[in-house]
């Protein structure tokens, strides 16, 4: 399994370098019905470089004009050699988010980049869950049939 797509998994870039203070936009993802995405960013510093990459998110209502902030952003954590870093984002109920890596060093390139994406969408969880209330909704409703049937007696005794 190690190395493959699990269902929902996407890699949205794989870059062998990205330069000393470059920004390379990585891919679109389109927000609608997703739940929470889950980003992950594998790559290596050189041994010198003292600024971390960037993750950098950015927002657009129709997939044409995207904001000039980062709706959010995480650091993939400077070490020496390879790192990967993974960060779980909820994101908004509907429009696209334009993925970008910014490599923070003036000096080094970050090398052999790679981005990867899973997300969970509304509904991939839950179905297991509707079964167990619309199963539920069913005996309630078997039962309140069955209370009207069947006449409950009482035996009080004064």
């Amino acid at each position: 399994m190690a190395g493959q797509l699990i269902p929902g998994m996407q890699k949205l870039g794989s870059y062998s370098s990205i330069a000393a203070s470059a920004e390379v936009s990585c891919g679109i993802l389109n927000c609608n019905n997703i739940r929470t995405a889950t980003l992950s960013c594998r790559g290596t510093y050189n041994a010198s470089a003292t600024t971390a990459a960037t993750v950098n998110l950015y927002y657009s209502p129709d997939g044409e004009f995207y904001d000039t902030v980062p709706f959010t952003s995480f650091l993939v954590n400077l070490a020496s050699g390879v790192v990967q870093e993974s960060a779980i984002i909820d994101l908004p109920e509907a429009g696209f988010i334009q993925v970008k890596i910014s490599n923070g060093d003036a000096t080094y390139a970050f090398t052999s980049v790679e981005l990867k994406s899973t997300v969970a969408r509304y509904g991939d969880t839950y179905v297991e869950g509707d079964k167990v209330v619309r199963l539920l909704t069913e005996i309630s409703k078997e039962l309140a049939e069955m209370r009207r049937i069947i006449p409950i007696e009482y035996n009080i005794q004064a």
